[in-house]
């Protein structure tokens, strides 16, 4: 479990400090899939950071499994916006810099090739990233995320960038993958479907500094499929839910409906 205690963090800038989450506590129970919602600013990408260990906590404590937080986890798994793959390296080689880091060489190439075959670029292992698409290097994203088995991923924003069509293959894979490992993931998202799609739970943010408002438990089945999910029953009265909390923390209709996609 990742447990969350009365953290609060503030970041020094030239002029001010500016309190970027206050007084947050949340319980993540291991190996279930949580997003967190809120404005633009509201401390979510701190809230991972803070997590994985890449910041100090200042206030509070953050702890997973019953053990505090003081450094960089080794059994968490980071996937952000911007894939951040070397361009001079091969499909295999990036999946691969992981466990290079890690110095985990024993079985390093067949750990590689199975997780690439899981994500249907095997026959692309020694393509380089400028002969990807979009879609094609998430994948490989994703799988350089998950060759170590971390038992903790955490994504911000991950899949934001991606047409329709390919953004929804990436969250069927990410569900697929993630259920198999038994891994917990915790998700940023501004999408209100992408949300009660992939989640267990949803956190809803309040603005900046912010604070966990209310959490959310999504009742649909776990083995859904997500190209099928607004039909489920419950789907469209879970993002009524989390919208209406929302809404409040974004000030006129207008600038809500510009930072939260696919509310209607």
């Amino acid at each position: 479990m990742i447990r969350l205690e009365h953290v609060s963090h503030t970041f020094a800038t030239r002029t001010q400090d500016v309190r970027a989450i206050h007084d947050v506590s949340l319980d993540i129970e291991a190996g279930s899939f949580v997003s967190v919602v809120g404005p633009s600013g509201c401390g979510k990408s701190t809230l991972l950071s803070l997590i994985s260990g890449l910041m100090p906590v200042q206030t509070g404590s953050v702890s997973i499994n019953g053990a505090r937080v003081e450094g960089v986890r080794r059994d968490a798994a980071m996937m952000l916006q911007s894939d951040a793959l070397l361009p001079w390296r091969t499909v295999r080689q990036n999946v691969g810099l992981a466990l290079e880091i890690r110095r985990e060489r024993k079985g390093m190439a067949d750990r590689v090739d199975a997780i690439i075959e899981r994500v249907g670029l095997a026959e692309f292992a020694d393509a380089r990233p400028a002969e990807l698409s979009g879609g094609m290097r998430k994948r490989v994203q994703l799988a350089a995320s998950l060759v170590y088995s971390p038992s903790i991923i955490l994504m911000d924003e991950p899949f934001s960038a991606l047409d329709a069509f390919t953004r929804a293959s990436m969250q069927q894979l990410l569900l697929d993958l993630s259920r198999s490992s038994e891994a917990t993931v915790l998700f940023v998202t501004h999408d209100l479907d992408e949300a009660v799609a992939l989640s267990d739970k949803v956190a809803v943010f309040t603005k900046r500094p912010g604070t966990v408002k209310s959490v959310h438990t999504i009742d649909l089945p776990r083995d859904r499929a997500v190209t099928d999910v607004q039909s489920l029953p419950g789907f469209a009265e879970a993002r009524r839910r989390l919208w209406e909390e929302l809404r409040g923390e974004l000030g006129t209709d207008d600038e809500a409906r510009r930072q939260v996609q696919h509310v209607g």
